[in-house]
């Protein structure tokens, strides 16, 4: 039995079979005049959310907006600020039992966060466009 498999296996080019003709692809031109999405986060400050970063200090006291990311980068939250590092450190300090429920639910979510100084009304402006990719803001 095992000499007859070996017989057919001989007399197929097993090269001609496996290996596909050399193509080229090229784009459809419809698809190279597309334009790309922009990324919403380029230029912001990307961070670790855990106690050196957040309550010593490098997050600057300006206007800007705030971004919160899981574990696998996936968007929690979007804010804005008048004064960042303030806002920040109140997600990661434990207040009274009478602080806002997002918070609470964010608080153990919570590995990256990001940020970018800005005006105010900018911050206001690009809050709006980013929101409704987040999962915990309400609309």
């Amino acid at each position: 039995m095992g000499d007859i498999v070996l017989d057919i296996l001989k007399g197929i080019r097993i090269n001609n079979i496996l290996t596909p003709p050399k193509q080229t692809y090229t784009q459809p031109r419809s698809f190279s005049k597309m334009r790309q999405p922009s990324n919403p986060f380029r230029g912001w400050v990307m961070l670790k959310f855990d106690r050196s970063n957040v309550l010593k200090g490098i997050v600057p006291n300006y206007p800007g907006i705030y971004a919160f990311f899981d574990e696998y980068r996936r968007l929690l939250y979007v804010g804005h600020s008048k004064v960042l590092r303030h806002r920040i450190q109140s997600y990661y300090q434990d207040d009274c039992f009478k602080e806002h429920p997002t918070k609470i639910n964010l608080r153990g979510l919570i590995k990256l966060f990001a940020y970018k100084v800005m005006p105010t009304a900018s911050a206001m402006t690009m809050e709006k466009n980013i929101k409704p990719r987040a999962m915990y803001n309400y609309l």
